[in-house]
């Protein structure tokens, strides 16, 4: 069988989620990381889709990153990211549901709204600090595309005001979920706290992230310094500095 090839965005918290349970598997995989903007082109190429990340196995595409983990634990069910108790395995699920649905679209809906006060600044905070040809050309087209991605994320300020509430209310949710092993499901990494920890890397920044900016809009840097105390927070570092680790498989990367 030929790698597996992930079609991803960088910077995407959805498309961390999928790159962390191929790590986590152990999977050994190519990476294609087209520029943000063009990848729903590529996206529709590959999968008939519109969005990142597409995972191809053997030819076939799978995309949305709770059907590419189900993919996973099929193929590759060790080490596992389902609870093997059905009740755990259930609670994980639902949780991972309520995440995808309830935290991933309003923190992306926030961040984007608090990226248009600096467009100079969104190219480094699109495609991390790395690539400065790639970030220059990022904030030129980020400035032209606003009315476009405010359009397609549904982002004002009405609307962002409502996404910090949510965004809240998941930090919140986390911390009503944890059980006494540190862990939102049983004793152990779940798909649960894969996705959690996933969809708040963008805010959190932990090292390990992949997207990561050194540097974030000041109105952004200002979100993120107000929330910085919710013990979420460290729960997220905690998270990815114990289960994330390099991507020790992966055979080709971009």
């Amino acid at each position: 069988m030929d790698a597996p090839v992930l079609w991803h965005l960088r910077i995407s918290h959805y498309n961390e989620k999928v790159r962390w349970a191929l790590d986590h598997k152990r999977v050994p995989h190519v990476r294609r990381a087209p520029l943000p903007g063009l990848h729903p082109l590529v996206a529709r190429a590959v999968s008939h889709d519109r969005t990142l990340p597409v995972l191809v196995i053997d030819g076939e595409a799978f995309s949305d990153s709770t059907r590419i983990i189900a993919e996973l634990e099929r193929r590759w069910p060790q080490p596992s990211l389902y609870p093997s108790d059905p009740e755990d395995r259930t609670r994980a699920l639902a949780l991972e549901d309520y995440f995808d649905e309830h935290l991933g679209p309003q923190i992306r809906r926030l961040l984007f709204f608090l990226l248009f006060s600096d467009a100079a600044l969104s190219g480094t905070v699109l495609m991390g600090p790395d690539d400065e040809r790639r970030a220059r050309f990022m904030s030129a087209a980020f400035a032209g595309a606003r009315p476009f991605v405010a359009h397609y994320y549904g982002v004002s300020a009405d609307r962002a005001d409502d996404a910090r509430a949510a965004v809240e209310a998941s930090l919140d949710r986390v911390q009503q979920e944890l059980d006494s092993s540190g862990y939102l499901v049983g004793d152990q990494f779940t798909v649960a706290d894969l996705t959690a920890a996933s969809l708040l890397a963008p805010i959190v920044r932990p090292v390990e992230f992949a997207g990561r900016a050194e540097r974030f809009t000041p109105e952004a840097q200002a979100l993120v310094d107000d929330l910085g105390d919710h013990p979420t927070f460290d729960w997220v570092r905690t998270m990815f500095a114990q289960h994330r680790g390099p991507a020790l498989r992966r055979v080709g990367t971009r």
